[in-house]
């Protein structure tokens, strides 16, 4: 469903500039991109958490991609604070525009070119945070991992450590004591 959701949003304003006739190149600024893409990197570096990113990413597009609860908190955190920081990039991108926009109040074309600029920077900031990184916060919010996955892997792991423990003549107690766990209480 998050592809089908961005694809809507993504196609909408194609849509809204076909009707009005306005060139969908008109709402691509390639400064704009790259700052936003600085943006997002240097977010990512600041934190340190590339492999979040990566795995909450992984865990957005792909179903069978496991993401433990831990994780996954992270990764929503990580897609929130993203989307904050694109949005601001946008301000600043816009307050740019806008200074520019003042100084060359003697030229109408520099200063209409300003103007737009400036509309399109916050229009693009705006776009790429609610069509893709709060989404993919969404998306990630929802995401759990299934309970039987859990609950079998934790009793058959502790129901294969009671076997081994029998077969070496170690008890359960001298496990707990070297490593603090329970085999004999029931995981799930």
């Amino acid at each position: 469903m998050y592809f089908v959701g961005a694809i809507v949003i993504f196609l909408g304003l194609p849509a809204v500039c076909y009707f009005k006739g306005v060139p969908f190149g008109f709402f691509v600024s390639p400064a704009a991109i790259v700052f936003f893409f600085l943006t997002i990197v240097g977010l990512i570096v600041a934190t340190s958490n590339f492999r979040t990113f990566i795995r909450g990413l992984n865990a957005v597009l792909s179903a069978r991609y496991v993401i433990d609860d831990e994780e996954r908190e992270k990764a929503v955190e990580l897609f929130k604070l993203l989307s904050k920081g694109v949005i601001f990039a946008a301000f600043i991108l816009l307050f740019v525009s806008l200074t520019a926009l003042a100084v060359n109040v003697s030229d109408i074309y520099a200063m209409a070119h300003a103007f737009a600029t400036a509309c399109i920077a916050l229009i693009d900031g705006f776009i790429l945070s609610l069509a893709f990184f709060e989404p993919a916060a969404c998306a990630l919010k929802k995401k759990r991992i299934p309970p039987e996955l859990i609950t079998g892997y934790s009793k058959r792991s502790n129901d294969r450590l009671l076997e081994l423990c029998a077969q070496n003549g170690v008890t359960p107690e001298d496990i707990q004591n070297a490593v603090g766990i329970d085999l004999r209480h029931d995981i799930t």
